[in-house]
C-alpha cells in the first residue's frame, strides 16, 4: 500500500471537513488559503510518518492500520470543527471530559438530529477510508520511486513555505497571517522576529508593530459600544497600579514588608485574592482586561487593547507606565499597553534591583512634573523579586543565605530551599522600602483623597512548599494566590474574606469612572467592593486553566495537545478522593467554564 497516497487523499478530505474554519479568519486571501492547505497537508503527512514508522514490524497490517488512524484523525477533525463552530476554541480535556462525564446529558441535550448527523458523517469518513485504502493499495505499483521522491519534496517545501509566511507575518504584525495558530488545530506556528529582522535589517515602525486589526478579527470585546451613567463622577480620580513579581499571599507580615503590613492596616486588604493566571502574562492580563487568561493568545494576535486604557484614554487620562523589566517579553507593549507606547519606560542602563529604585525615582519625577488638570493612570512593575532575587547589601535580614547566581543543575528539594527563600524575602524586604517612600510621596503630595492605589502581585513563587519550585509550574495556592492591598478614597479599613480575583480589578475600576454597561459587556470579574461573591475564580496557565474554589482546584488543558484533567485539593493539592463525584458535582460549573472561554469571540 503506497502511505503517500493516503496521506494525500486524507490531506483533501480533512481540507473539505475543516473548510469552515477559513471563515472565521476574515480575510481570505491567496495566503490564506495557502495556508489552510499547507497546514492539513503537513498533518496528514506527520501521521504518514507515525505509520511507516509504527507499521514496519507489521508491513502486512499496513492497510489496516491506515483505514482506523485516518478514520479517526477525520472524526476527530469534523468533531473539532463543530466545537470551534460553538464555542470559538478548539478540542480540549474539558471538552472531552464535559462530553463523557456521567449525566452530561441532564446539562446539555444534543438531541437526536445531532446524534443521527454525527453518524452519518462518521459512516461517511469510514466508507471514505475504506476507498482511500482500496486506491492507496492499487497505487503502490504505479508511482515510482522518483514520483514520490518529488512528491515529497514538493510538500516539504510547500509546508517550509507556510512557516516561513507565519513567521514573516508575525514580524509585519499580519493580522489574517498570524490567526492561524488559533484557527487551526495543532498548527505549529514558526516564530523568529529577532533572526529574521537581523538577517534582512528589517526596520519596522513601533506603530505599525502595534498597530490593531482594522478588519474582522477573532474577537468581540467589548461586546457593545460603553456608556457613561447620568451620575457619573465629576473629578476622576487617578489610579496607581504597583505590581510586584512573585509577590505571594503570606509574604505580607511585619518582618517581611513592614511599609505595606503598616499601609494595609489603614486601607483595605483583599485576604483571599488569587491572581488569574501562575505566570506573568495571564497574571497582568487578567488584571488589566477583567479576563481569564486563555484569550491571551486571541488578544496578542490582534493587538488589541484593554478596555480600560481605552476608556482612560476617552476620558483624557495622562499616563506613565514604569516597569523594571522589558515589557516586549512578556509581550505587554504589544496587548495592555499597545496605544500608549509613548508613555511606556522599560530601558534601562542598570541591572537587578536598581531598576526598581530607578522606576521609584522617576514615578516621583512624573509626579512632580508639570500640574495638569486631567488625572493620571500609572503602572509600575517592580523585579527584584524574580529569580535570582536581588537586593542591596544593606538589605540582607533573612539569612542564611545561597548564593547569588542559583546552579539550577544541582539538587533543589524542601530540605536546602531555605536559604533561596531569605533571598526573595530580602527582595521584597527591598522593595517594601521603596513602597515606603510612595506612601509618603502620595500622602505629602495630598495625592491620597482622590487617588486609587492597588498593590499586588503578578502570581506567586513556590518554595516546594507543596513539591514544586517557582512559578508556573503549578497552581497550588503559593503560586497564585497574591498579596492585594487597595487604598480607596473615602472608604475606610477593613479586609475582605471572600474569594476574588484579578478579574475583579476591571470592574471595580469601570464602575469608580463611572460606566453603566453590564460588566458582562467587557470582563467576567465582579467589583471588588460588591457584596456578591464567586463560587470560583480562574488561574490560567500557557496551556492550562484552573478553576479554584474555597475545596477544590480543577486544573485541565486547554489545547488539544495538552491532555491534563486533574481534581486537586485546595489545601494541600494532592488528588482529590472521590474525584469523579466532586466532578459530577460542578458540571454546571464546567460548563460555565466553557461559555466563559468562548463568549468574548465573535
Amino acid at each position: 500500500m503506497s502511505l503517500l497516497s493516503l496521506a494525500l487523499l486524507n490531506a483533501a478530505l480533512s481540507m473539505f471537513i475543516a473548510a469552515p474554519l477559513l471563515s472565521y479568519g476574515g480575510d481570505i486571501g491567496p495566503i490564506q488559503i495557502f495556508q489552510f492547505a499547507s497546514h492539513f497537508l503537513a498533518l496528514n503527512l506527520a501521521l504518514c510518518f507515525v505509520l511507516f514508522i509504527v507499521s514496519l514490524p507489521f508491513h502486512r497490517t499496513l492497510k489496516y492500520f491506515g483505514f482506523i488512524c485516518y478514520s479517526l484523525l477525520q472524526i476527530f477533525l469534523f468533531i473539532d470543527v463543530r466545537v470551534y463552530e460553538l464555542f470559538h476554541f478548539h478540542v480540549n480535556p474539558l471538552v472531552w471530559n464535559t462530553i463523557t462525564t456521567e449525566d452530561f446529558s441532564d446539562s446539555v441535550i444534543l438531541g437526536h438530529s445531532t446524534l443521527l448527523s454525527f453518524f452519518l458523517r462518521t459512516a461517511s469518513i469510514f466508507l471514505a477510508e475504506v476507498v482511500f485504502v482500496k486506491v492507496s493499495i492499487n497505487a503502490q505499483g504505479i508511482l515510482e520511486k522518483r514520483l514520490k521522491i518529488a512528491i515529497v519534496l514538493t510538500c516539504l517545501l510547500i509546508i517550509t513555505a507556510d512557516k516561513v509566511i507565519y513567521a514573516f507575518g508575525n514580524v509585519y504584525n499580519a493580522h489574517s497571517v498570524t490567526r492561524a495558530s488559533r484557527l487551526y488545530p495543532l498548527y505549529q506556528p514558526l516564530k523568529a522576529d529577532k533572526f529574521i529582522r537581523r538577517l534582512f535589517k528589517l526596520q519596522i515602525k513601533e506603530e505599525d508593530d502595534l498597530k490593531p486589526s482594522s478588519k474582522a478579527n477573532l474577537l468581540n470585546y467589548p461586546k457593545n459600544p460603553l456608556v457613561m451613567r447620568k451620575d457619573r463622577p465629576f473629578h476622576y480620580p487617578n489610579i496607581v497600579m504597583i505590581v510586584v513579581e512573585g509577590l505571594r499571599y503570606d509574604m505580607l507580615d511585619p518582618e517581611t514588608m513592614p511599609n505595606l503590613w503598616k499601609f494595609s492596616r489603614e486601607n483595605i486588604t483583599f485576604r483571599n485574592h488569587y491572581s488569574g493566571g501562575n505566570g506573568s502574562r495571564t497574571g497582568v492580563f487578567s488584571l488589566l482586561y477583567g479576563l481569564q487568561g486563555t484569550y491571551w493568545h486571541s488578544f496578542l494576535i490582534e493587538r488589541k487593547s484593554p478596555v480600560l486604557i481605552d476608556s482612560l484614554l476617552s476620558l483624557h487620562y495622562n499616563f506613565k507606565v514604569l516597569s523594571a523589566t522589558g515589557l516586549n517579553y512578556p509581550e505587554f507593549r504589544k496587548t495592555a499597553f499597545a496605544r500608549i507606547p509613548g508613555s511606556i519606560d522599560d530601558k534601562h542602563s542598570a541591572k537587578g534591583c536598581d531598576r526598581d529604585r530607578i522606576i521609584t525615582e522617576k514615578f516621583f519625577d512624573f509626579l512632580s512634573g508639570p500640574d495638569s488638570a486631567s488625572p493620571f493612570f500609572s503602572f509600575l512593575f517592580f523585579n527584584a523579586p524574580h529569580q535570582p532575587y536581588d537586593y542591596p547589601k544593606d538589605f540582607e535580614k533573612f539569612t542564611p543565605l545561597s548564593d547569588k547566581e542559583i546552579n539550577y543543575a544541582k539538587e533543589m528539594n524542601a530540605a536546602n530551599i531555605d536559604p533561596l527563600k531569605n533571598r526573595y524575602k530580602n527582595s521584597l524586604y527591598f522593595d517594601d522600602s521603596l513602597f515606603g517612600m510612595i506612601f509618603s510621596t502620595l500622602k505629602q503630595k495630598d495625592l491620597l483623597k482622590n487617588t486609587i492605589v492597588i498593590i499586588t502581585g503578578d502570581h506567586g513563587e513556590e518554595f516546594y512548599e507543596q513539591g514544586s519550585f517557582g512559578h508556573t509550574s503549578s497552581f497550588d495556592d503559593y503560586q497564585t494566590k497574591v498579596v492585594f492591598v487597595m487604598h480607596m478614597p473615602g472608604m475606610k479599613k477593613t479586609q475582605i474574606n471572600r474569594l476574588t480575583s484579578h478579574l475583579d480589578v476591571v470592574p471595580t475600576l469601570m464602575k469608580e469612572l463611572g460606566y453603566a454597561n453590564p460588566i458582562s459587556d467587557y470582563s467576567q470579574g465582579i467589583p471588588l467592593l460588591d457584596r456578591a461573591r464567586h463560587p470560583y475564580v480562574f488561574a490560567a496557565g500557557w496551556d492550562r486553566l484552573c478553576l479554584i474554589d474555597e475545596n477544590v482546584k480543577i486544573v485541565f488543558g486547554t489545547e488539544a495537545y495538552r491532555n491534563l484533567f486533574e481534581v486537586l485539593n485546595s489545601t494541600d493539592y494532592k488528588t482529590a478522593p472521590e474525584a469523579e463525584r466532586i466532578l459530577k458535582q460542578k458540571k454546571d460549573q464546567l460548563l460555565d467554564v466553557l461559555t466563559k472561554m468562548s463568549e468574548f469571540y465573535r
